[in-house]
């Protein structure tokens, strides 16, 4: 039995947008959809290379004005619904 990739593995854009985070540029990348919120805040830390700064995940949707915020820590990609082509924003804790 062969498995399709892109199905196990969803590709995601993250935008970092935190004032103190600097100028980065968005990054896609394939997750698995088990990933939790925390697990993503961790990956966010590594991907831009931030450090000492408390990150909130936001789920931005086409049509909705604004974007949704990821609280749930243990909540998987897969239960939030968020697969390939979501975009995750990625800023600091005020």
């Amino acid at each position: 039995m062969s498995w399709n990739f892109s199905i196990l593995h969803a590709g995601i854009t993250l935008k970092c947008v935190g004032p103190s985070m600097g100028e980065k540029q968005p990054l896609t990348k394939k997750l698995p959809p088990a990933t939790t919120v925390g697990k993503l805040k961790s990956l966010c830390e590594s991907f831009f290379k931030l450090k000492d700064i408390k990150l909130r995940l936001f789920l931005e949707e086409e049509g909705c004005p604004l974007p949704q915020l990821l609280e749930e820590e243990t909540a998987s990609l897969v239960e939030l619904g968020i697969g390939t082509g979501a975009t995750i924003i990625v800023d600091e804790e005020s």
